[in-house]
C-alpha cells in the first residue's frame, strides 16, 4: 500500500496540465461492492481546437490549433460503492505542443514554461448484464490549469489557459474469454475554457481567447485484459471529427 501511494504521488505531480481526451476504459462498472483500484492512465491525442470571441492587439480574429499534440499521465484511483456503480479521481499533468506555421503555437510542461495541474472525477454504473456482455454508461469530468508560453508571430508572450473537459459514454463490454473483454461505443466530448497571454518584452498587450473543441460526438473501442489476477491493462481509440487519441492504463484492484 505504501508503494502504490508513493508512485500514485510520483505520477501526480510529473508533469503540467494539457488539453487532451481522457482513456474513459469500459463504459460499465467492473469493481465489486467495497473494491478499490489504483493505478495509472497514459493519453496521446491530436486535436483541433478553436479560439472564439478573441481580444488581442490584432483584432481578436478566430484561430484554430489544427493538429494540437498532447500527452499526459494521471493517477487513477476508484472504489466501488455497488457491484453495478463505481467512482474513480485522477490527478496529474502533461504537455501540449502545436507547431502549425503561422497560428498560435502554445507550449507546456518544459522547466523554463511552467507547470499546472489536472484534477477529475468520474463514475460509471452497469445499467443490464446478460451472459457474456454488460451494457452500461459512463460520466468524468476534468478541470485543468496551467502556466506556459506562446509564441506570436515573432514575439514570446507568457500564457494562462484554464478548462473544464467532459466525456460521456455509454454501450457495451463484452467478455471475450477469463481473461481479456473488449468494449466501446458512441460519446460526447465537450471542451470550454479560457487562454490568455502577455507579452514578455516593450508595451504591454494581452490576448484572450474562448477555447471549444472542434466536434463533440464520437465514437471509441478498447480492450481490457487480466494481466494478473489483480492486475489490468487497457488500451482503446477513441475518434470524433476534430480529434483522435490513444489510451492506455494500469490498474490494480484491491
Amino acid at each position: 500500500m505504501k508503494k502504490m501511494l508513493f508512485m500514485l504521488a510520483v505520477i501526480s505531480f510529473c508533469g503540467s496540465s494539457a488539453l487532451a481526451l481522457s482513456p474513459m476504459g469500459p463504459p460499465s462498472a467492473g469493481l465489486q461492492r467495497k473494491q478499490f483500484m489504483a493505478g495509472a492512465d497514459y493519453s496521446y491525442s491530436k486535436m483541433d481546437i478553436k479560439l472564439n470571441h478573441g481580444r488581442s492587439p490584432g483584432g481578436g480574429p478566430r484561430v484554430t490549433m489544427n493538429d494540437l499534440k498532447r500527452h499526459y499521465v494521471l493517477a487513477n484511483l476508484g472504489y466501488g460503492f455497488r457491484d453495478n456503480w463505481e467512482v474513480s479521481f485522477r490527478i496529474g499533468g502533461g504537455a501540449a505542443r502545436d507547431e502549425e506555421p503561422g497560428a498560435i503555437r502554445y507550449r507546456t510542461a518544459s522547466p523554463t514554461f511552467g507547470n499546472g495541474y489536472v484534477f477529475g472525477f468520474g463514475t460509471k454504473a452497469t445499467f443490464i448484464e446478460d451472459f457474456d456482455i454488460k451494457w452500461g454508461g459512463l460520466f468524468q469530468i476534468l478541470w485543468a490549469k496551467a502556466d506556459g508560453r506562446a509564441v506570436v508571430s515573432s514575439g514570446s508572450w507568457s500564457a494562462d489557459t484554464k478548462y473544464t473537459e467532459i466525456q460521456m459514454a455509454a454501450g457495451p463490454t463484452y467478455q471475450l474469454n477469463e481473461r481479456a473483454s473488449i468494449y466501446g461505443g458512441p460519446f460526447f466530448h465537450i471542451l470550454d475554457g479560457r487562454f490568455t497571454a502577455k507579452s514578455r518584452a516593450g508595451t504591454p498587450r494581452r490576448i484572450c481567447y474562448d477555447l471549444d473543441e472542434g466536434s463533440v460526438f464520437g465514437g471509441y473501442i478498447g480492450t481490457e485484459i487480466d494481466v494478473i489476477d489483480n492486475a489490468v491493462f487497457r488500451i482503446e481509440y477513441q475518434h470524433t471529427a476534430a480529434a483522435d487519441a490513444l489510451g492506455m492504463s494500469l490498474l490494480f484492484r484491491f
